[in-house]
């Protein structure tokens, strides 16, 4: 979510200006409250099989200090919109 968040902004900054600032700030304060929502929701983790002859995986885990990152990054995020 957080990803999609500055495309698009700068989509609808280029189709509608005055609309570009209430983007920015929904997108991030709905990328905060995600993160916050897995957070509470105890984490999680993904294991994808990325190159499978050299046993090689793609693993992304949601645990305390990614949460701790994701929620400063998106949270700052949003003060900085607003």
């Amino acid at each position: 979510m957080a990803l999609l968040a500055a495309p698009a902004t700068g989509l609808v900054g280029a189709l509608r200006p005055g609309w570009a600032a209430p983007v920015a700030v929904t997108a991030s304060t709905l990328s905060f409250a995600a993160m916050l929502w897995g957070w509470m929701s105890g984490g999680g983790s993904v294991y994808l099989s990325w190159v499978p002859t050299l046993d090689l995986h793609l693993a992304v885990v949601l645990d305390g200090l990614a949460a701790l990152y994701g929620m400063l990054a998106t949270g700052i995020g949003s003060l900085v919109a607003l």
